[in-house]
C-alpha cells in the first residue's frame, strides 16, 4: 500500500481518510471503484465564495506544482470541473457544483457561510516625529507564519521577487487597493492581495500579513476603501439589479468613481472582486446578496 509505494497515491499520506483513498481510486481508469458517498445536494459555484477561492488556488498554484494529484484535470478544465475534483476529495471548501439542470439545495444554501474579508483596522494617526523610519524589529512583529491570503494575486499585479517578507510588505503597500501580502519563502515570491477580499488561509511556506502593520504607509486609495468599509458606506456581499453598464475597474474605489462620472443616472455601484467587474445601477435598483461583491452609493461622506 502507501507505505511501500507512496508514489502510487499522489496527494495522499498514511493519515488520509478512507474516503480520500476511495476518491483517488475512483478517478484512476484502471480501477472499478465507486465514488465515495458525499452529500447528494449541490450548490452553484457562483454562490460558493470559499470554493471559488479554493478553485483559483488550485488553478494558479497547486495544479501547476502537483498536476499528478489531479489526473482527471487539465490546464483547460473549467472552474466547475476543478470544484468537482475538490468536492470528490472531501475538500470542505466546496459542495458538489450543480449541473445544468440542477437547482441549489435549500439546506446547503441556508447553511452557506458568507465569508467576511478580514480588513485591517484603520491605522491610528500619529505625529510626524512618531512615524519615523521603522525598525526591522517592529516589522518582524507583523509576520504571520504559515498563512496566506486569497485570491493570491490582485488583478494587475504579477508575482514578483522580493528579498524577504518585509520587502514584500513594502512593495504591496505601494499598490493601490492592496491591503495584504503573501510571501512564499521557498521561491522568495511576493503576492499582493486586494482589500475587498483578503480571505485568510493556512499554507506551508508562506509568511503574510497586513500591508499597514508596523505603521507602514498604505496607498491613499487603499486607505479610502478601508475607511469606507469600516464606516459602512461600502458593503460586502451586496449587489444591485438593472445594470446600466459593466466595465473593468482595478478596485471598488475606481468603480465608485466610474459611477460618479455618470452623474444622477448612477445611484449605486457593485464591484465584483474576483473578476474586477464594475457594474453600475440607477435609482430604485433592487438589492441582492452576491458573494465576492463590494458595493456602495455614488458618493460617501467626506473622509476626515
Amino acid at each position: 500500500g502507501i507505505y511501500q509505494h507512496p508514489n502510487w497515491y499522489p496527494g495522499l499520506t498514511s493519515k488520509s481518510s478512507f474516503g480520500d483513498f476511495q476518491a483517488l481510486l475512483h478517478l484512476l481508469p484502471s480501477n472499478e471503484c465507486a465514488r465515495p458517498c458525499r452529500e447528494a445536494g449541490c450548490l452553484r459555484l457562483s454562490v460558493q465564495f470559499a470554493c471559488q477561492l479554493r478553485v483559483e488556488w488550485l488553478r494558479q498554484v497547486e495544479f501547476i506544482q502537483h498536476s499528478v494529484w489531479y489526473p482527471e484535470l487539465s490546464a483547460d478544465s473549467s472552474s466547475e470541473a476543478l470544484a468537482m475534483a475538490l468536492w470528490q476529495r472531501g475538500d470542505k471548501a466546496c459542495s458538489r457544483p450543480c449541473g445544468e439542470n440542477e437547482a441549489d439545495d435549500p439546506v446547503l444554501l441556508k447553511g452557506l457561510r458568507r465569508p467576511v474579508a478580514q480588513h485591517p483596522a484603520m491605522p491610528a494617526k500619529k505625529s510626524t516625529s512618531a512615524s519615523a523610519s521603522l525598525s526591522k524589529q517592529s516589522l518582524q512583529a507583523c509576520l504571520e507564519h504559515g498563512v496566506y491570503y486569497l485570491p493570491l494575486d490582485m488583478s494587475g499585479f504579477a508575482p514578483r521577487g522580493a528579498e524577504d517578507p518585509m520587502a514584500c510588505q513594502l512593495l504591496c503597500a505601494q499598490q493601490a487597493g492592496s491591503a495584504f501580502y503573501s510571501f512564499f519563502t521557498p521561491t522568495r515570491t511576493c503576492h499582493c492581495e486586494a482589500v475587498e477580499v483578503g480571505v485568510r488561509h493556512i499554507g506551508w511556506g508562506f509568511i503574510s500579513g497586513s500591508t499597514s502593520c508596523g505603521n507602514v504607509k498604505q496607498h491613499p486609495d487603499t486607505l479610502a476603501i478601508i475607511q469606507h468599509m469600516h464606516n459602512g458606506c461600502f458593503e460586502a456581499g451586496v449587489g444591485y439589479a438593472d445594470v446600466l453598464e459593466s466595465s473593468w475597474q482595478a478596485d471598488s474605489l475606481q468603480c465608485q468613481r466610474r459611477c460618479q462620472s455618470f452623474g444622477e443616472r448612477c445611484d449605486h455601484f457593485a464591484f465584483h472582486s474576483l473578476g474586477q467587474s464594475c457594474q453600475l445601477s440607477g435609482p430604485g435598483a433592487a438589492r441582492s446578496y452576491i458573494v465576492g461583491v463590494v458595493s456602495g452609493p455614488r458618493s460617501c461622506p467626506v473622509l476626515v
